[in-house]
């Protein structure tokens, strides 16, 4: 039996892991968050417990409760995933949508998002903490690295590789076979025809470096 979820983080991305893992038919038992305003507040029923260092519920987590990180600020997300596993030997679990199309054989690592109507390519590999939005279309032989954010119907061409820190607008297409170096930015729309370097940011059809 799936432990209860304790999720670390509240907002959208909140509102999307506590659908996911109801779908899932998996318990959530609370959510901790940074700001102490939202402590005692409740999202679709559930309650908001704490801070995300109070003692009194962390030291629930790889006993009692799994979790799962879904803030939305990247240095947030990657902040708790080191408090996790130094202080709770615990990795966050995998929060994926079950309509998502896997193939029989595929590569996922840990702490992974993946919403409601996704398409994960024959082959491909992703990496630990990515977030990747509903409807997105990921081709085979693709490989997604660490702390990487796809938005909504966006595209990703077979062959391609994104590495860490990327973050993919809504709606983009990469076409395949090419290279997103890390912590490159794909303007929404966006659709990209040729390499992109480390750290630099696209836009446009055909994307252009801005």
């Amino acid at each position: 039996m799936t432990k209860p979820i304790i999720i670390f983080g509240t907002g959208n991305l909140g509102e999307v892991a506590y659908n996911i893992l109801e779908a899932n038919q998996i318990v959530v038992y609370g959510f901790l968050e940074e700001s102490e305003e939202l402590i005692g507040q409740t999202i679709n029923e559930v309650t908001v417990l704490g801070q995300m260092d109070d003692h009194g519920f962390l030291k629930l987590i790889g006993q009692k409760c799994d979790c799962c990180v879904v803030l939305s600020d990247k240095e947030s997300r990657k902040g708790a995933v080191e408090m996790l596993i130094e202080k709770r030997k615990t990795m966050p679990i995998n929060t994926i949508h079950p309509n998502v199309l896997l193939p029989k054989f595929h590569y996922i690592e840990h702490g992974n998002i993946i919403d409601g109507n996704c398409h994960i390519g024959a082959s491909s590999k992703i990496g630990s903490h990515n977030i990747i939005h509903a409807g997105c279309l990921i081709g085979a032989n693709v490989k997604i690295g660490n702390f990487v954010e796809v938005g909504m119907g966006s595209n990703i061409g077979y062959g391609a590789k994104i590495h860490d820190d990327v973050v993919i607008g809504m709606g983009s297409t990469i076409s395949p076979n090419l290279t997103i170096e890390k912590g490159a930015q794909i303007g929404p729309g966006s659709v990209v025809l040729k390499n992109v370097s480390e750290g630099q940011v696209m836009f446009g059809n055909p994307a252009k470096a801005v």
